[in-house]
């Protein structure tokens, strides 16, 4: 049987206050892989941008950097998913079966309104705990699609 891959989650925050780094987050049938964004990731996303916006006036290019935003880097989209599970000595692999539960935090601030700290996931496994930063509506779908009764994200805010 072959493994399908659900979706992707880009450009997310893992780990605690000093240890953060940014994944890819490919979702499949059977597993989540943390797919480390690397420098050169980071790159690519840079490269275009300076594409993008080569030989166009200071507002033109003033816009394209007001509104462009990571992109997958190209080479993921044929790779295949145990090739990306090994690209990178720190990615993590973590199998469906092995998380306890997904749930959404909403942190408490000063602000009445919320905006100063966005909405993140913790997920439980049965060795360790990873924070998951943003937290978007689209993220939580795709969690309450793979993990089912595990995710302990309500509905109701879908």
């Amino acid at each position: 049987m072959t493994e399908k891959r659900i979706g992707v989650l880009t450009q997310m925050s893992c780990g605690g206050l000093f240890n953060i780094k940014l994944y890819n987050i490919f979702v499949t049938d059977n597993r989540l892989i943390f797919s480390f964004m690397s420098k050169e990731a980071k790159k690519e996303t840079q490269k275009r941008l300076d594409e993008k916006v080569k030989g166009k006036s200071f507002k033109e290019r003033l816009s394209i950097i007001a509104s462009h935003g990571y992109v997958l880097p190209e080479h993921y989209h044929e790779m295949a998913i145990d090739d990306i599970a090994n690209e990178h000595p720190n990615n993590i692999v973590v199998l469906l079966d092995d998380v306890v539960k997904i749930s959404i935090k909403r942190p408490k601030t000063p602000d009445s309104k919320g905006y100063s700290k966005s909405d993140y996931f913790i997920l439980k496994t049965k060795d360790k705990k990873i924070k998951i930063t943003p937290a978007s509506k689209e993220d939580m779908k795709l969690f309450n699609t793979v993990l089912k009764e595990r995710a302990k994200i309500p509905r109701i805010i879908l």
